[in-house]
């Protein structure tokens, strides 16, 4: 297990379970977003990505092979800052009235 996230305090009736591929080009964000009603575990498959996140002050850098567990009152935003393209694998769970194919 490299991540993982407690779901007790989630009602995960009506929720669906979604995995995503992410690519973000040099440059590219991930537009800020909450995870307060949809955790996720963000695992970074090829290259690296900074997190501008409402729990920390500094940005964090994430690179390939780390995974990133997002829940409760988290809210950030993520941006490709180098001259490679990053892949994420994005797993999260929606809330009832989120469709699957919402963008975040």
């Amino acid at each position: 297990v490299i991540s993982s996230i407690d779901l007790n305090s989630y009602d995960i009736n009506g929720r669906q379970l979604r995995l995503r591929r992410l690519v973000v080009r040099p440059g590219g964000v991930v537009p800020w977003h909450s995870h307060e009603q949809r955790p996720a575990n963000i695992y970074i498959l090829d290259g690296s990505i900074t997190e501008y996140s409402s729990t920390c002050r500094v940005p964090i850098t994430h690179h390939a092979g780390e995974v990133v567990a997002e829940s409760g009152h988290l809210s950030h935003w993520w941006r490709n800052n180098t001259r490679h393209t990053t892949i994420l694998l994005s797993a999260d769970i929606l809330p009832p009235q989120m469709p699957a194919d919402s963008s975040m």
